[in-house]
């Protein structure tokens, strides 16, 4: 897989050269391999500019991938398709600084193992204005909690084959004000 960190490290002076990238998408990418002076060579030229970050199926613990995205101070939009957790035995220093987080947030194929992830996210002060959840089949309190966090300010939610013990919704835009 050349998403580990020794193959990137490699390609690390070549990335370095991209400094106004706003949009950046990663697949497969083993957040758990990754220790904070592997993320800060790579990723590091990124961690101020990028707005939006997409990752699709991306390995890691939920805390992992938590103090991952708390990297890029500038994040307004978040999407994280089909994780992959595993358990990280190295302890995550806290984080520094949060995102703005006041974009989108797009998450689908979530299981129940991912309540401990979206009960992380729900703790951070996050601010998102439209909410996508496709095709995710958690326990709906660990999401309430999520949605009550963005109560202020969230203006569009979406919801799309919720399946843990409901029928599925086609979708769903309250009109807050």
């Amino acid at each position: 897989m050349w998403l580990e960190p020794q193959t990137l490290r490699l390609a690390s002076p070549y990335l370095s050269s991209f400094r106004a990238v706003t949009t950046l998408s990663l697949h497969f990418l083993p957040v758990y391999r990754f220790n904070e002076d592997d993320m800060n060579a790579i990723f590091g030229q990124f961690f101020s500019t990028v707005k939006k970050l997409d990752l699709d199926r991306p390995t890691s613990s939920p805390r992992g991938l938590i103090y991952f995205l708390c990297n890029f101070s500038a994040m307004e939009s978040l999407s994280v398709s089909s994780p992959e957790w595993v358990e990280q035995s190295d302890l995550i220093a806290p984080v520094g600084y949060i995102p703005p987080f006041t974009g989108k947030l797009y998450l689908s194929g979530f299981q129940q193992d991912s309540t401990p992830f979206i009960r992380l996210l729900s703790k951070l002060p996050i601010s998102f204005r439209w909410i996508t959840v496709m095709n995710c089949d958690w326990d709906p309190l660990p999401f309430s909690r999520l949605l009550r966090r963005v109560s202020h300010s969230l203006k569009h939610l979406a919801v799309s084959a919720w399946f843990k013990g409901m029928l599925p919704i086609a979708r769903i835009r309250p009109h807050l004000t």
